[in-house]
């Protein structure tokens, strides 16, 4: 009897430029393969793994995993926060990259892939692309954060995205971010 074990994962494809000018603001001291840095205050441990889509890929099939969506909040989190660009440039490349690994995937994979959007649900302009994420893209549903650069997702800026979630059926995968509101702290890495 064959079981089906499903799984989140986030992968974060390692640069080779620097489109948002971001570099210098993560880099940080190499500890083994990791990079260890200091965040907004807060120390933060950059692992190898999460840049290694083949690594994450045959950890999956050592282990029985079937299937993987796979999403990244850190663009949405960590970069727009960071950058002059503005958000929904940042947004759209991080999709992009998702998108680019699932369908760069080998199809003789034996594991199941699929996509989850990242879109800033305060700001309206971007579920247009949250629509590119569902559709175009191939996506099966959004992620969005707790919170987005101090703000939380429940006030009135964002309930033009819950209207729309809702209408459309969105699957949404609500996830916490590293630097929460209010916290003096960072989550348990």
């Amino acid at each position: 009897m064959s079981h089906i074990i499903d799984i989140h994962t986030h992968c974060t494809p390692r640069q080779r430029d620097d489109p948002f000018g971001v570099a210098a603001i993560m880099g940080g001291t190499p500890v083994g393969k990791n990079i260890v840095m200091n965040y907004r205050g807060l120390p933060a441990i950059g692992h190898w793994e999460m840049g290694e889509f083949e690594f994450q890929q045959a950890e999956c099939v050592r282990t029985g995993i079937t299937g993987r969506i796979m999403s990244s909040p850190f663009a949405a989190e960590i970069i727009t926060a960071e950058t002059k660009k503005p958000a929904i440039d940042v947004i759209k490349y991080g999709n992009d990259q998702i998108a680019a690994l699932i369908a760069g995937a080998s199809k003789s994979t034996p594991i199941a892939l699929w996509g989850m959007g990242t879109i800033n649900p305060l700001d309206s302009t971007q579920i247009v692309e949250g629509e590119r994420c569902l559709g175009p893209l191939g996506f099966k549903g959004l992620l969005i954060n707790t919170s987005w650069h101090g703000q939380f997702i429940d006030g009135e800026d964002a309930f033009a995205f819950w209207e729309w979630a809702q209408d459309r059926q969105v699957p949404l995968f609500i996830h916490a971010v590293r630097v929460p509101i209010g916290a003096d702290r960072q989550m348990d890495q």
